[in-house]
């Protein structure tokens, strides 16, 4: 009996430290399952995040440049009419219109590369070409009015893409 009792405490401490050994060694693994899925979502957020920004500013440039590309083909049809002699290229668009149109079409320029989605980046790139030709256009005015109606759906297409994106990454149309 006495190699029994003294054998058996030693046993039950064996297996103690065993199953706390293994309650600790589980506790470690879940914790750090947990902090792992928690930076996985860490991540995932600032990646929505970031897309979503470059979604956002990129349709806001979008719209400024199509508006200023509106405005310049306004102007030059303008110009043909009160002046129908004179050559295309003599109109004279105003500085800020000017300004306006470079600006926004360098950020857009600058934004597509940023897109993620190569269907969404490929239809701005799209409206992005067709609203420069419009607005290096020098043609008769049919041929100018039809170059802007291309770039305009061109550019209502591309802003269709960039909304249906953001609503994706915001997790779908909700009411």
């Amino acid at each position: 009996m006495t190699w029994f009792n003294g054998v058996l405490p030693v046993i039950t401490a064996g297996v103690g430290f065993m199953a706390s050994y293994l309650g600790d060694w589980g506790r470690d693994r879940r914790a750090e399952r947990n902090e792992n899925a928690r930076r996985s979502a860490a991540r995932v957020d600032e990646h929505d995040k970031f897309e979503i920004g470059v979604l956002t500013s990129c349709s806001e440039h979008l719209s400024t440049t199509t508006n200023a590309a509106l405005k310049i083909y306004v102007e030059q049809v303008r110009f043909r009419v009160d002046n129908p002699d004179a050559d295309h290229g003599d109109a004279k668009i105003s500085d800020d219109l000017q300004g306006e149109y470079a600006r926004g079409r360098r950020e857009l320029e600058r934004l597509t590369g940023l897109i993620l989605s190569a269907s969404v980046r490929a239809s701005v790139e799209a409206a992005t070409e067709a609203i420069r030709e419009v607005r290096s256009f020098r043609g008769n005015s049919r041929s100018a009015f039809e170059a802007y109606r291309s770039a305009e759906g061109l550019a209502k297409d591309a802003q269709a893409a960039l909304a249906t994106r953001i609503r994706a990454l915001y997790g779908g149309d909700r009411p």
